[in-house]
């Protein structure tokens, strides 16, 4: 392995965490062969807060992302993106697919390394992608997005260069409006997810939902085999995770397990002898994995990064990271502050309205 490993993170949008009765043979391939965190939360049920703490390693109060970037919010410095901070170390940095840490109007050319600190935005070509099961919405992009991230890891298997690779694949397929098959999945076959009844148009979304998340796992699976094509799989940090729970009422943009839970796979190099094909029940959020990174690639972590490196967990070192997890929303669609603290014990969620606080009740 190289003396710096690659770094590939797969983020999708809405795909929540575990649990959901769906084939995914790719991401439990992923799951086989590397780290599960089956209690993992993001630092902000909603879009543009979730990415930019993920890539901060600080909470959306801190590093101001606290709204949609397409609605005007932004980073305070975004000197502090993984990407840019990845740049300054001599990586190469790459973004396929979405990103929604700036507006999409400010990050064309140029502005992409300005803001972001990206060296490359690969181009997908949707019209080489050929006909689909299902041609709908984000499925033929998605598509074309994965062909180009998995073009790119071909090329840079063919190169001889010493220059380690950060690859940033960001994926819309199971954001609404998702695909319905009926002959894929069949709506009276599918549960809904809890506590929403048992209705039929709750089940067509939910069997939507299904055949999204066997997308995904697909797309997932081309870059594990871009990356095992090219034996740079053993020199690559590769994690697959989501921005929020799935997009459903009392889930996406809220504090509930089922809005803050997040998928985190990650696999790392057989040279850091870290576990595989292990799951870890300890708390762990977004915000962790910055300086997880930090830590691997033997950087300083930097002093805004709140969060704890996930390496004495899965080293064994100690059986958790933290006594307590924070989420926080602001903004969405409105104005509509609300706070979690979730430890151990059962989820307490604290409102706000003004100054007022109102304590929601103890679950469990």
């Amino acid at each position: 392995m190289p003396e710096t490993p690659n770094i590939v993170i797969v983020h999708t949008d809405d795909t929540g965490p575990y649990g959901h009765d769906i084939e995914t043979p790719d991401l439990q391939r992923l799951a086989d062969d590397g780290v599960l965190f089956r209690n993992a939360h993001c630092a902000g049920p909603t879009c543009s807060p979730s990415r930019g703490a993920l890539l901060t390693g600080s909470s959306p109060h801190s590093n101001g992302l606290i709204g949609l970037a397409h609605r005007g919010f932004a980073m305070d410095d975004y000197g502090r993106h993984l990407s840019n901070s990845l740049t300054e170390r001599g990586f190469e940095t790459v973004l396929a697919g979405q990103q929604h840490e700036v507006a999409e109007d400010t990050v064309e050319g140029d502005a992409v390394k300005e803001v972001l600190g990206y060296d490359r935005v690969l181009e997908s070509d949707e019209s080489a992608v050929g006909e689909l099961p299902i041609d709908h919405n984000h499925t033929r992009s998605d598509l074309a997005i994965t062909e180009a991230a998995a073009d790119y890891i071909r090329e840079t298997g063919n190169e001889d260069t010493a220059k380690p690779f950060f690859l940033s694949v960001g994926l819309d397929d199971t954001h609404q409006p998702m695909p319905l098959d009926q002959d894929l999945v069949d709506p009276d076959y599918v549960a809904p997810p809890e506590p929403l009844p048992d209705a039929p148009p709750i089940r067509e979304e939910m069997a939507a939902y299904h055949v999204a998340a066997q997308y995904v796992d697909e797309r997932v699976g081309r870059v594990i085999d871009a990356l095992e094509g090219t034996d740079q799989l053993e020199d690559t940090v590769l994690l697959f995770t989501t921005d929020h729970g799935i997009p459903f009422p009392l889930m996406k943009c809220n504090l509930s397990d089922g809005g803050t839970g997040v998928s985190v796979i990650t696999r790392f190099p057989e040279s850091t002898s870290l576990p595989r094909g292990v799951a870890k029940d300890a708390l762990v959020s977004h915000i962790d994995l910055y300086p997880t990174f930090c830590d691997l690639l033997d950087f300083d972590v930097p002093e805004w990064a709140e969060g704890n490196s996930l390496l004495p967990l899965l080293r064994g070192e100690v059986e958790s990271i933290r006594e307590a997890l924070f989420s926080e929303v602001t903004y969405h669609a409105a104005y509509e502050p609300k706070r979690s603290i979730r430890t151990d014990r059962p989820v307490r969620p604290t409102f706000r309205r003004g100054l007022r606080p109102i304590r929601g009740a103890e679950h469990g």
